[in-house]
């Protein structure tokens, strides 16, 4: 079927949108001609495919519709009697809900959307036995490790982390290189993602060391040629922690390593194909820049985290979750602060409190509190180093 070919080709393409779009409208042709004529098994795999490509839109670009779209397509399986669902077709669409659940959750709601997806990935437990599904069970112990992993965001940080742990490593014991190689690397970079956030409240070197050996195990199955977008991910993951590990020790060594790794990521993903990827890369380096600057002192790389920067601003509203959006008014903001000690003060300051402003009004509306504080405190220090400035003349 056309639809089922351009959603696997998207799933390992670098046009990863173009192939996604040709799925939807191929299978909502299908879905319009099989409910004329009553047929459950194309209705079915009709719905299951777009609710799957909406999902997997929804991670690359405008987050909040599509996985409301994909909910939907799902619902609808259930909401049909005429389909009379057996019992692992009704776990395969709860694993895949619980999964929209938990994109929906980077939008809205983090906390009521990540339990939602834990009790729809239990609800698919219940029915598939390890025995019986072993690599469907895996599947959805991975989900369930994500949305643990998620939830440690906002409650319960080391307890979740160890909820996410056990599910990735309960996950890894069916999913094996040998049998399920993109299943196995997927799960080791999620065990990796929860060393990372694990690292932030214990034994941070030991942790970061894990999870960047972890990382790097993923690379020998997701090569660049094969898999363009894993390997795109683990890139930019793989940045995260040497910018992590650049806060313990070698700051310069791990920045450099932190920039470079976001630059290999960047090389598959792109502002056309995957926005939502590209522009958490994008930000990720201009940070990285904005780091190496501080600790080299160097205003070139104020220049150029600017630059980066400057490219998110025009990046869809719609492809930035709120607090990303605040993130890159801050780091702007950041950014010409610190050029401001550097270089030319004034134009610099009257630059960051432009932005400073900006951000802050995103944190208060959206109660990032912690942010918005975090967010005034710079506003006011460059106001007054303004004033000085002004004062001199």
């Amino acid at each position: 079927m056309a639809g089922e070919r351009a959603y696997d080709n998207g799933s390992v393409s670098i046009e990863i949108l173009k192939y996604l779009r040709l799925s939807i409208n191929a299978f909502e042709r299908v879905y319009e001609l099989a409910d004329n004529i009553n047929d459950r098994q194309k209705i079915f795999s009709a719905l299951r495919y777009l609710g799957m490509s909406y999902w997997s839109l929804s991670k690359l670009e405008n987050a909040k519709e599509n996985s409301l779209k994909s909910i939907n397509y799902f619902n609808k399986i259930f909401s049909r009697s005429d389909l009379d669902l057996q019992p692992s077709e009704s776990a395969l669409i709860k694993n895949r809900i619980g999964n929209s659940h938990s994109v929906l959750a980077e939008s809205e709601n983090k906390r009521e959307n990540c339990l939602k997806a834990i009790d729809l990935f239990k609800e698919a437990l219940n029915i598939y036995s390890k025995d019986e599904y072993p690599l469907e069970y895996a599947q959805v112990k991975n989900s369930l490790g994500a949305a643990y992993l998620m939830l440690s965001d906002d409650e319960d940080a080391k307890l979740n982390l160890s909820k996410a742990a056990e599910c990735f490593e309960d996950s890894l014991k069916l999913r094996t290189a040998e049998i399920d190689p993109r299943g196995f690397a997927y799960s080791k970079v999620n065990l990796a993602n929860t060393y990372a956030r694990l690292s932030q409240i214990e034994n941070g070197a030991l942790n970061l060391g894990t999870a960047l050996n972890l990382y790097s195990d993923t690379l020998k199955i997701y090569l660049k040629e094969k898999y363009p977008n894993q390997y795109g991910m683990a890139h930019n993951n793989i940045g995260n922690v040497y910018f992590l590990l650049a806060g313990i020790s070698d700051k310069k060594l791990n920045y450099r390593k932190s920039m470079e790794s976001y630059m290999k990521a960047l090389e598959v993903r792109s502002s056309e194909n995957t926005p939502v990827l590209y522009s958490n890369t994008l930000y990720n380096l201009s940070d990285t820049y904005l780091m190496l600057g501080v600790t080299e002192s160097d205003p070139e790389y104020f220049k150029k985290a600017l630059s980066c920067l400057n490219e998110l601003l025009n990046i869809p509203a719609s492809n930035l979750t709120p607090f990303r959006t605040g993130e890159i008014y801050y780091t702007t903001g950041k950014s010409f602060s610190l050029l401001a000690e550097l270089e030319s003060g004034q134009a610099n300051y009257e630059k960051c409190i432009e932005f400073y402003e900006k951000s802050k009004e995103i944190f208060k509306d959206n109660d990032f509190n912690d942010m918005y504080n975090k967010t005034n405190e710079e506003l006011q220090k460059s106001k007054k180093a303004l004033d000085k400035i002004t004062e001199n003349l």
